[in-house]
């Protein structure tokens, strides 16, 4: 019974009412009482679907206009039927000029979509693509566009149909894929692209796509999986791998999904690395290397085993020198001493590469391991050669070394049993050196510098100097060394030999001393500590005699020696003790005393000071260091009846000196040096200038320049001048000397600022002024000097200026006002003979008792320019000879 003007399908069994029948109510009535059903779409679309169940047969009789009209009514009605995309049904699909039936699989052609092969491969032959009849579409220009556009929509939405090839179908690859595969792989490549935007990628085709074979570069076919895409920066960065012969390189990025390699990353680059160590080793590019590292370097830490298993299964580390190689990553060391020869440093070749090379491989610094290895493996070369090897390989092992490292027993034994130490062997002429083991005992370390100087060429002697053996120290005691220690083979006695004096006035200035360094380590609780009484000899000489086995050397050079006793111990100076050595003195006394009394390092420097300042300083240079000086009735008040004998008060010493004659004064600090600054601490080239004008006064020769330059008309000068000193009654400051010349250049004032006293120089002192001290030294050092050549008695006690300690000297301390820089009692009568040679006129009624008081005056600009005396040396002007 119809509802309406309504499309029944061919092929259905079935009878329909008249409409205008079916619209009579005593029909309509009758129908329903015979169980006729009314007509309706959702029928019609049902009955359409069980025609289209069967095989393509079952609708063979249908034509293509039955099967358009059949989606054409499903498509109109299929808010009521519930569809909204078309059903499992027959389409009616041509290929290459032939019609037939498809359920699947359908495709459309859309200009639109992309890639379009469907148009592009539609009549090439044995193509796979089924095309929708072009009459669907036709039927459908009788509507507007909106519903042709909703139309084509709703045929896409099926999965049977599409505009673009389907390349997986229950998870198999399709006749399309074989299709593009072999046709253009690209055009293949082009759908998969499309799918990696809008799919979710399939297993199956993360496995096929690397199994892809294509054209290569070269061209041959290889699966995809073992070519990289030809980018520019993969061309640049890894030109040794293989690549497939694509078009448009750039555009198969996506390809990194399949595990193809489209970029320069960690596996690209590993394999690039693999192909490099392929080649000759002289052949590679120490460069293209180096870039792979840096790439590598930047990988993230998920690909450090990767990288790790690449490098372990195959050396890829490359260095260029000395010979182009590939080595194994456990012959590297990330950073080692340049000393070491025989490993490979990679922080000198790929410093920016650490993250590579340091933490994701692991490569560490050299180890004790890599430096003994290379020690054991030294060999015998030039003498020069393999001690100075040999030694900085010992040092580079000494400072890995420390307190809590130790020695494997491996590396201990190979150590002492390798015959790597330069020996140079006694009486060889020229010196041979040859290689001992610790293990022999035909040798000695020289571990002292005066043993040494002692057994040189008489023993065999390791052939390092003593300051590098002492540089080993803690690695000899780790090694077990001692016994081969000169020091420790060798007896060593102090013989003191010749006549032996006492020496008073050195003992009781040296027990005072020692009285304040026993108190170093005096506390309140403790108390004062026992002093044994000190004697101090004089002795002609002190013998060293040192002894190994049947050798025995005597030396002379000793200076202090010391002999304890039980009740007291005796002090030994060498008789005349050259002025060189006297701190040698003061050093082998600080450090007797310091072991003595326990004196701690901390209390070094105060221990030489109480050496050497004056006596009377001592208490308060303890005080002003916070500590306890000796009791005051051991040293100030003891009554003068309760001396023992073997000590003498200091005035008694200052009587017998000046019962000895001459300018003898009592010293009470005989080692302590210039209380003021000295000029070679801040004249670093004092020493040499010194020296210099040293020897220039040893070769003075006086000329007899001096007398002509003296003219009747200065003398005459002179003699007003001597006159007027005499007779002027007034106190001058300065006096300006006359000069022999022309009228100086400089103005007075300058000449007075450049030409004063030599300042006393402080913590603030000036240039100009360490400069003027400088000048005012050297010119007297000269003089002194030149004087010492030509009067025989001559010694630095004639020099009465507190300069002479800039010199070595002891320091002038008496009031330097009341004296010239020198000072002379010409007995024998060398300084008038001096000064008639140099063509000064002298009186005649200089005798040979004159005493001479001699000024020198430096310049630092012009030999023309004038100086000034000061009042006390014109008072001495007008007193006798200056």
């Amino acid at each position: 019974m119809a509802t309406g003007d309504e499309y029944v399908p061919s092929g259905i069994n079935i009878s329909i009412i008249e409409r205008n029948a079916s619209q009579d109510p005593e029909r309509r009535r009758f129908h329903d009482f015979l169980g006729i059903p009314v007509y309706n779409a959702t029928q019609v679309c049902t009955l359409i679907l069980d025609l289209h169940a069967g095989t393509p047969s079952s609708i063979e009789q249908r034509t293509p206009e039955d099967l358009v009209k059949d989606a054409l009514y499903i498509f109109r009605n299929r808010d009521e039927f519930g569809s909204d995309r078309a059903s499992d049904m027959y389409f009616s699909v041509v290929n290459q000029g032939h019609y037939s039936r498809r359920k699947d699989q359908i495709y459309i052609i859309d200009h639109k979509s992309q890639p379009s092969l469907v148009e592009k491969y539609k009549d090439t032959p044995k193509n796979p693509f089924y095309v929708l009849d072009e009459l669907y579409m036709a039927c459908m220009r009788g509507y507007d566009l909106i519903t042709q556009k909703v139309f084509l929509e709703w045929l896409l939405k099926s999965p049977s149909i599409s505009t673009v090839p389907i390349l997986l179908r229950d998870h198999y690859t399709t006749p399309e894929w074989v299709f593009l595969r072999d046709t253009d792989v690209t055009d293949l490549l082009a759908v998969l692209e499309q799918a990696c935007k809008y799919d979710t990628l399939s297993p199956r085709l993360m496995k096929a796509v690397p199994e892809l074979r294509v054209n290569c570069s070269d061209g041959n076919r290889r699966p995809l999986a073992e070519l990289a895409i030809p980018t520019k920066e993969m061309l640049r960065l890894c030109p040794h791998l293989d690549f497939a012969d694509l078009r448009e390189p750039e555009r198969w990025g996506f390809l990194s999904r399949f595990g193809i390699l489209t970029r320069p990353n960690t596996v690209a680059m590993l394999r690039e690395l693999e192909l490099l160590a392929d080649l000759p080793a002289d052949s590679v590019d120490k460069d293209a290397v180096h870039e792979c590292y840096r790439v590598l370097n930047r990988s993230s830490k998920q690909e450090h085993n990767l990288i790790l298993q690449a490098f372990s299964s195959k050396p890829l580390v490359f260095k260029a020198r000395p010979q182009p190689a590939w080595i194994r990553q456990d012959l590297c060391v990330w950073n080692a001493p340049p000393v070491l020869k025989h490993v490979t440093r990679l922080i000198t070749r790929y410093g920016d590469c650490q993250t590579l090379f340091f933490y994701c491989l692991g490569i560490q610094s050299a180890s004790i391991k890599h430096v003994a290895d290379e020690l054991c493996s030294f060999q015998e070369g030039r003498n020069e050669d393999i001690a100075q090897r040999c030694e900085e390989l010992l040092l580079i092992l000494e400072r890995y070394l420390s307190q809590e490292t130790e020695f494997t027993a491996h590396h201990f034994l190979r150590i002492r049993h390798a015959r790597v130490f330069p020996v140079s062997e006694a009486g060889k002429e020229p010196q041979a050196v040859v290689l001992r083991a610790l293990q022999d005992d035909d040798w000695y370390i020289p571990d002292k510098m005066t043993l040494e100087m002692d057994f040189r060429n008489k023993v065999n002697l390791l052939a390092f100097s003593v300051r590098s053996i002492e540089k080993l120290k803690f690695l000899w005691t780790k090694l077990n060394c001692q016994r081969l220690f000169l020091s420790h083979a060798v007896d060593v006695a102090i013989e003191p030999r010749g006549d032996k004096r006492r020496d008073l006035s050195r003992e009781a200035e040296l027990q005072t001393r020692v009285t304040y360094i026993a108190c170093l380590n005096t506390s309140v609780t403790t108390g004062p500590p026992r002093v044994p009484p000190v004697r101090v000899w004089g002795i002609d000489s002190i013998v060293k005699v040192s002894r190994l086995r049947s050798i025995k050397v005597e030396r002379h050079d000793t200076l202090v020696t010391f002999d304890e006793k039980a009740d007291f111990t005796e002090v030994y100076f060498l008789m005349v003790i050259p002025e060189e050595h006297r701190e040698q003195a003061i050093f082998t006394l600080a450090d007797f005393f310091c072991r003595r009394y326990d004196v701690i390092s901390e209390d070094n420097n105060l221990l030489n000071h109480l050496l050497r300042a004056p006596v009377e300083a001592l208490a308060s240079i303890m005080l002003s260091n916070n500590r306890f000086p000796p009791d005051d009735d051991i040293h100030r008040h003891k009554p003068a009846d309760e001396r023992t004998p073997d000590e003498m008060d200091l005035d008694d010493l200052e009587e017998l000196g000046e019962q000895e004659g001459g300018h003898v004064q009592r010293q009470s600090n005989y080692l302590s040096p210039p209380t003021q600054y000295s000029l070679r601490d801040l004249v670093p080239s004092l020493a040499s200038r010194s020296q210099k004008v040293t020897a220039s006064a040893q070769n003075f020769r006086i000329s007899k320049r001096f007398k002509q330059l003296s003219s009747p008309q200065e003398r005459a000068k002179r003699e007003r001048l001597q006159k007027l000193l005499l007779t002027m009654g007034n106190p001058l400051s300065t006096l300006p000397v006359i000069s022999i010349q022309d009228d100086p250049p400089c103005s007075t004032a300058l000449s007075r600022e450049r030409h004063e006293a030599p300042p006393e120089l402080t913590a603030l002192s000036t240039a100009q002024q360490v400069r003027t001290r400088e000048i005012g030294s050297l010119g007297e050092l000269f003089v002194h000097t030149l004087f010492g050549r030509y009067i025989d008695d001559w010694s630095f006690e004639n020099w009465t200026s507190k300069l002479r300690v800039e010199n070595g000297y002891q320091p002038f301390t008496l009031p330097e006002g009341q004296f010239a820089d020198f000072t002379y009692l010409d007995r024998s009568g060398d300084m008038r003979a001096f000064l008639q040679v140099a063509g000064v006129e002298l009186n005649p009624e200089w005798s040979r008792s004159t005493t001479y008081h001699v000024e020198v005056k430096t310049t630092t600009i012009d030999d023309k320019e004038p100086f000034f005396v000061s009042q006390n040396q014109v008072n001495m002007v007008k007193g006798g000879p200056f």
